[in-house]
């Protein structure tokens, strides 16, 4: 099958998810001057949508749908890794820090300026005097091998994008050190740990 105009070859592969040419997410059939429809496939349908929605999946190109997705997954990553951030904390041990965007009052950077996000959870461990710096991702299961194969991509390799490993080596190395060792963190003497 060809995928119609406006629409990705892929649209039309039936064992890929999430395609924009899909019965599940175009559930009213024309034929001639007849619309074919279900109401449990509507039903369906409406679920369907409003959970990729919320799971920021939804293939879209329309900009004020992205933002709105941009915004939920970023409310829904705060809150996890605040429940990860407790969960840490409730051991008593380690001293923690979610969401940290800032370091030094500036925002974490790599040598070229490019901003590199925010750091999911800081974890200072003064006995051992170590710093991790821990990247906490609530994972979609995958449900093919595309998209596990693109979940790999994001983690660990590099392209248009930095990867998330790439982005937390710069910013252990470039970001965290300077202000761990002007104590600009919090009251620690940072001079004796490692990163």
């Amino acid at each position: 099958m060809k995928a119609p105009a406006g629409f990705r070859k892929e649209d039309v592969y039936p064992w890929r998810f999430n395609r924009q040419y899909s019965f599940v997410r175009r559930p009213i059939l024309c034929k001639g001057n007849d619309l074919i429809w279900g109401i449990r496939q509507l039903y369906h349908s409406l679920l369907y949508v409003t959970n990729l929605i919320y799971d920021g999946r939804l293939a879209t190109t329309n900009k004020k749908m992205n933002t709105l997705m941009g915004c939920i997954c970023n409310d829904q990553g705060d809150a996890f890794n605040q429940h990860i951030s407790d969960i840490i904390k409730s051991f008593g041990v380690f001293r923690v820090f979610p969401n940290v965007k800032r370091i030094n009052k500036k925002k974490i950077a790599d040598e070229k300026s490019d901003v590199l996000g925010d750091i999911d959870v800081l974890i200072i461990d003064e006995k051992k005097h170590r710093i991790v710096v821990a990247e906490v991702k609530n994972f979609d299961f995958s449900k093919n091998p595309y998209e596990i194969q693109a979940e790999y991509q994001k983690m660990f390799v590099d392209g248009k994008k930095k990867s998330f490993a790439t982005k937390h080596f710069s910013v252990m190395f470039l970001s965290l050190s300077t202000a761990f060792y002007t104590n600009t963190i919090c009251t620690v003497n940072f001079s004796l740990f490692t990163i």
